[in-house]
């Protein structure tokens, strides 16, 4: 008999990361290595160089709920890269906006 895979949290998250990267257009990024690190203070961590367009992705979803939303989070902070906002702050703010704006587009249909 075949065994099944279950899916994990850490898939849906990279499905999830990989989804909003080719929506929002960020395909010319390309992923070194997406990894389980223990000792996180968040369920994720996005690293990159603009300079070679590459990122590392570094999760640890232990108690997430909805590690596709984590995923878009992600993508998001590779969204505004290029940006080179200054403030972790503000760039989260940006970020919280966006979620909002897309939940509701994909509640809407778009």
């Amino acid at each position: 008999m075949k065994k099944i895979k279950k899916t994990t949290k850490a898939d849906i998250f990279l499905k999830s990361f990989e989804r909003w990267q080719k929506i929002l257009g960020l395909t010319d990024w390309k992923m070194v290595w997406c990894k389980y690190a223990r000792r996180m203070s968040t369920y994720a961590q996005i690293k990159y160089s603009a300079s070679t367009r590459a990122f590392y992705l570094y999760h640890n979803l232990r108690g997430c709920q909805n590690p596709a939303a984590v995923g878009l989070h992600e993508a998001l902070h590779l969204l505004l890269a290029d940006a080179q906002i200054k403030s972790e702050k503000e760039e989260h703010r940006i970020i919280y906006r966006l979620e909002n704006l897309l939940a509701e587009a994909e509640k809407q249909g778009y």
